[in-house]
């Protein structure tokens, strides 16, 4: 069980970090989780979420959080040699269908903060 909120290592601010948007089994295709509850009971699903009490999250809630996530999404326009640095802790990231041929190399920092207050 992870928590929902979390503290901000630089800001001190509570944000959302959690991906019961993704884990939850109404996320998946209507198949896939039709398919996947003829096999198991809801409790003993390979992946899920929950609130923190371990009541079920309704599908009125979960399109909620989905409507949100869209509602603040952003797509930046890319040029060739752009470089994206992303705040993991402050925004959630992912990557959305395309067409044709593109790399995208990652990495990740652990970052010394205090270094890190003093460049901003």
């Amino acid at each position: 069980m992870r928590p929902a909120l979390t503290t901000h290592p630089v800001t001190r601010a509570t944000v959302w970090f959690n991906q019961a948007h993704l884990f939850h089994v109404g996320s998946l295709p209507k198949a896939t989780t039709e398919a996947l509850l003829a096999i198991f009971d809801e409790r003993d699903l390979p992946r899920n979420a929950y609130f923190g009490d371990g009541s079920p999250i309704g599908e009125d809630v979960l399109a909620e959080i989905h409507a949100a996530f869209e509602r603040t999404s952003v797509s930046p326009d890319w040029d060739e040699g752009d470089l994206l640095m992303v705040d993991n802790v402050l925004a959630s990231h992912g990557r959305a269908p395309y067409e044709g041929d593109r790399t995208v190399l990652v990495s990740m920092t652990a970052a010394d903060w205090d270094d890190w207050r003093a460049l901003s």
